[in-house]
């Protein structure tokens, strides 16, 4: 009996620190959300985590990156926003395998690299434009990341045609992704009308 009362105070002493360590865990990340940097970090994490779900075209592949590069710019400042994009592209150079074509200077160094240059320009097209219409509605919320979307795709094309015609860059960096810019950019205004803006904070 004594030792039955006893494994169950063990198995509640470790449920309890259990429970304590999760509070810790989400304290330190609102605490963290407060900051400017620490927005930047949080963002930069949610885009290596999007990083993951990807389809391997070539020479461009097909991930999840830009949604949450969207996402962002519409909820953080500029600043904040394009941090984020830049320590993300920071520790994928770094060697972490996080990027479209895994991690190293050589995962941005490629014909395709130019499309996550433009991620940072989307970043700070959208969230600048954000910043100058701080109560846009969905539809100006949509026209930004279009917008956006636009910068992108024009700085990888224009990265592409130094490895291969304008045609094929067109036919390859772009034409496989039309359909998704609009189902994108109405996906990145409907997470950010359910998130708190965050734009006040540098």
């Amino acid at each position: 009996m004594k030792m039955h009362s006893y494994k169950q105070s063990r198995l509640s002493n470790f449920k309890r620190f259990d429970d304590v360590a999760d509070q810790s865990l989400l304290q330190r990340i609102a605490s963290l959300s407060r900051t400017g940097v620490g927005q930047s970090v949080l963002g930069s994490v949610l885009l290596c985590l999007s990083s993951l779900i990807k389809v391997p075209l070539q020479p461009v592949p097909m991930t999840l990156q830009s949604l949450a590069v969207f996402y962002l710019a519409l909820i953080l400042s500029p600043l904040n926003a394009v941090r984020a994009v830049l320590l993300y592209i920071a520790w994928g150079v770094a060697g972490l395998p996080v990027l479209a074509r895994g991690g190293g200077l050589q995962a941005v160094l490629y014909p395709g690299g130019g499309f996550i240059l433009g991620l940072v320009g989307a970043a700070g097209v959208i969230s600048t434009l954000m910043s100058w219409q701080s109560r846009a509605g969905w539809t100006k919320r949509f026209v930004f990341v279009i917008l956006g979307q636009v910068c992108l795709y024009t700085l990888g094309v224009l990265v592409l045609c130094r490895t291969i015609c304008w045609k094929d860059a067109l036919r390859a960096g772009v034409l496989p992704f039309l359909s998704t810019i609009p189902i994108k950019a109405a996906l990145a205004v409907a997470l950010s009308q359910c998130s708190p803006s965050l734009r006040t904070l540098r």
